[in-house]
């Protein structure tokens, strides 16, 4: 079975079966919400508002998964765990390159125009260039192994500094 990685702060058990819970809308910035409804709406068939808000995000491989993992862990809003989850093919719903999501969020962000080629190429699955960063859309996956965000050195303070009084 196909492997994928998945960061959260929801803490779930190895074998654990997991489900979308919310839609990804949800948590993203206001200036970036014009990119994530323009892919929806790009969707060939007119599914993408569904497909994207029904499904749990994969990261496909382990390398870029664990250093978006990692490089979240270092912004304001960390996610403490990295799930490596296991997902039967037929519960996969889509895999895109999000380089090209991170164009339309970029040109959102600078108030320009969304390069529809972008949200097209997104959806028909093929790399922006030789180093893509695909996810995988899934309906359900099992978790496999549970990493841990290690404390930032802010953390280590702040339960020190806590604990002195």
């Amino acid at each position: 079975m196909p492997l994928g990685y998945h960061y959260t702060n929801e803490e779930f058990e190895v074998g654990q079966i997991v489900v979308p819970t919310r839609d990804n809308m949800d948590g993203l910035h206001e200036t970036e919400k014009p990119a994530e409804i323009a892919l929806r709406a790009a969707h060939p068939s007119g599914d993408g508002e569904s497909i994207r808000k029904n499904s749990l995000y994969l990261w496909r491989d382990k390398p870029m998964g664990e250093y978006m993992w990692r490089l979240r862990g270092g912004t304001s809003d960390p996610k403490k765990y990295l799930y490596e989850m296991e997902y039967e093919q037929d519960d996969a719903v889509h895999t895109g390159d999000l380089r090209y999501y991170s164009d339309m969020k970029t040109a959102a962000k600078a108030g320009k125009a969304l390069d529809p080629a972008s949200a097209e190429n997104y959806w028909k699955g093929v790399p922006q260039n030789n180093r893509p960063q695909f996810e995988v859309l899934v309906r359900k996956a099992t978790v496999k192994s549970r990493q841990e965000l290690p404390p930032s050195p802010q953390d280590v303070m702040k339960r020190f500094w806590s604990g002195a009084r």
